[in-house]
């Protein structure tokens, strides 16, 4: 084997070495970075300007400030609130304030996902 062979066949080796070492590494990264995005988000359900929903369980609106910290949610955590499709702005307004003035700034309103199969198409 000529010199050069040998030093490309051990660059190869140390790199293949090198790569299998790290994997692990970039492995554990990726399951710290998800748990510390999936810690960050709560969910939350609304119907109406009585009660909420997190976890399964119904509440009643005055407690979301403390279901929510009860729940792990902290000031910089991510609120997502699930409102009905044609829930009336004055409501919205309400949520908003009642989050604001619980610390929260990091939230949003979303809709349900909704689809519909045509029979025959």
């Amino acid at each position: 084997m000529t010199t050069m062979n040998r030093n490309y066949f051990c660059s190869v080796v140390l790199f293949i070495t090198l790569a299998f070492a790290a994997a692990p590494a970039f492995i554990f990264a990726a399951n710290v970075e998800a748990k510390k995005i999936e810690g960050t988000v709560q969910l939350i359900s609304v119907s109406n300007d009585q009660e909420f929903t997190i976890a399964g369980k119904t509440y009643p609106m005055a407690q979301l400030a403390k279901r929510l910290k009860s729940a792990g949610a902290r000031a910089d955590s991510e609120i997502r609130v699930q409102i009905p499709k044609e829930t009336p702005v004055p409501m919205l307004k309400k949520l908003s304030a009642a989050l604001t003035m619980s610390g929260y700034s990091k939230f949003v309103f979303v809709k349900p996902r909704y689809s519909e199969s045509i029979p025959g198409k």
